[in-house]
């Protein structure tokens, strides 16, 4: 972080000292969406300034370091993919829901006994 404070080129710093499969180019991620983040992190992105680079910011892959290079708004056209498969999965999800209360799983414990039933096979050890 010092080094990029000192003026020291992100797009360098990240095809020599990152990790991540994005140092190939760079570092770039291209035009992102707050949802393709975890929330904490998206959040702190879509919170910067143009030009501004974000504090090191801790994910499942490791530590990133972000910086806004442009701003822009989704034209409706490529949108609507994205919002078809968002309602689709939206309206599956409500379908289970509805499923799920409707007819509830009952188990029978007599079933599920503790021990194994007569002849029944053994991992092998």
């Amino acid at each position: 972080m010092n080094r990029i404070r000192a003026g020291k080129d992100m797009a360098t710093l990240a095809r020599t000292d990152s990790d991540h499969a994005s140092f190939a180019q760079s570092g770039d991620f291209g035009f992102v969406s707050r949802s393709q983040f975890a929330p904490e992190i998206g959040n702190a992105v879509f919170s910067l300034e143009l030009n501004q680079a974000s504090e090191p910011l801790r994910d499942t892959g490791g530590f990133f370091l972000f910086r806004v290079e442009g701003k822009r708004i989704q034209p409706l056209e490529e949108a609507q993919a994205g919002i078809r498969s968002n309602l689709r999965q939206q309206k599956l999800g409500n379908v289970l829901a509805k499923v799920r209360s409707d007819y509830p799983i009952t188990f029978n414990p007599r079933y599920f006994s503790e021990s194994a039933p007569a002849g029944a096979a053994t991992p092998a050890q």
